[in-house]
């Protein structure tokens, strides 16, 4: 790994709330060769689309995807080679596990593996070999060998302090920067708990491009926008930046960030709902996708409909301890509307059916009651 992705405040103000749907410029330093502007998107697209075509996958990605027929609009897929070929995820008895060196992590990556560097700096600094050499970023863009779709990648905060699958506020801090910069439609970033579909106990996130014909990259809010990218109506207005969202399969903690200023407020507040998950053994997921702003009150939202803004969505959930064979997955993606299913139900399976499925992870109403009371008193600093 040679190459980092620098961007600065600029690049993000620039493109937290937009009328365009172009990525955003960021600067690539490779040592030993002149740095050059880019995007994000075509910088991450032609490295993930070298290291695929390069064999450093298990498998050449090749899915099928479709939208199924219903008031949820599902898009489900096929790509029974993630099912067959990838790692076997590890398994975990609660949402809180140290980290393990003993087992997989991704400081046993090799290096073809790394895409590389995301750092925030100076756009305008032309000088490759000093910055490489002083760079202290330790967070990195990593392919998924096993990939879920176009662009799938790893996003590790943080890489060498070999943290815990446990959310925290610089990570969804990073996460919001990194959809920032890509300004695309299609790009969703998801975050799995333990116990609640992650695979590897190191920090990580996911990021790819999601779109209905699957094998190509394609941008706008047509055909392809998720469940979560609907106009939606949020259900109670829990604090300054947090709602309640019941108009989704799970009920879900939502907060939308439409300026820079509230990136950090929204991270934080994201990282004290996780906290408190984490201490009462709760499973959970986050989703962010760009997608219409909600009217939700706490500032005067833009009413033209080009105009995107992140919702950023957390759902608590079931503990799930394993996963069985030909059963749809219930992570992030799949709550945000895009469902693996098995090669044997692409053709058959219904909404009915898919929704039966996410729902068979839902937290009973007396329970999430009490959840949504204990989150609102936190962010409103009524309890400790």
């Amino acid at each position: 790994m040679d190459s980092v992705v620098i961007y600065d405040n600029g690049s993000i103000a620039s493109t937290v709330q937009s009328t365009t749907r172009k990525s955003s410029q960021v600067l690539v330093q490779i040592s030993n060769k002149k740095a050059y502007m880019s995007t994000f998107n075509e910088v991450l697209l032609e490295k993930w689309n070298n290291a695929h075509s390069n064999g450093i996958c298990r498998y050449k990605l090749k899915i099928k995807c479709k939208r199924l027929p219903g008031k949820l609009n599902f898009i489900i897929q096929s790509n029974s080679q993630r099912v067959q070929n990838r790692r076997t995820p590890e398994t975990f008895s609660s949402v809180s596990m140290p980290f393990n060196k003993d087992k997989f992590n991704f400081t046993r990556l090799s290096p073809e593996e790394i895409l590389f560097k995301v750092a925030q700096g100076s756009v305008n600094s032309h000088s490759s070999s000093e910055y490489l050499s002083n760079c202290q970023s330790d967070d990195f863009a990593v392919i998924n060998v096993s990939p879920f779709a176009v662009g799938h990648t790893l996003l590790v905060p943080d890489l060498s302090q070999c943290r815990p699958q446990i959310l925290n506020g610089y990570a969804v801090k990073l996460a919001i920067h990194v959809h920032c910069l890509s300004q695309n439609s299609n790009f969703i970033i998801g975050f799995n708990s333990m116990c609640g579909q992650a695979s590897v106990n190191h920090l990580h996130l996911h990021f790819c491009y999601l779109n209905i014909d699957g094998d190509e990259f394609a941008d706008g809010l047509s055909d392809s926008r998720l469940l979560i990218q609907q106009p939606l109506t949020a259900s109670k207005h829990l604090s300054e930046r947090c709602y309640l969202c019941e108009a989704t399969p799970l009920p879900s903690f939502l907060f939308q960030v439409a300026f820079v200023e509230e990136i950090g407020p929204v991270a934080d507040d994201v990282a004290i709902i996780v906290s408190y998950f984490v201490k009462e053994n709760i499973a959970h997921n986050m989703s962010i996708v760009r997608a219409p702003p909600v009217n939700l009150g706490h500032y005067e939202s833009p009413e033209k409909e080009q105009c995107l803004v992140l919702r950023v969505f957390l759902w608590p959930r079931k503990l799930s301890f394993t996963r069985k064979t030909g059963e749809v997955n219930t992570g992030a993606f799949e709550l945000s509307g895009h469902a693996l299913v098995p090669e044997e139900q692409f053709d058959t399976v219904s909404e009915e059916e898919l929704l039966l499925r996410i729902k068979s992870v839902a937290i009973p109403d007396v329970t999430c009651n009490e959840i949504v009371t204990q989150v609102s008193q936190l962010l409103n600093n009524q309890i400790d």
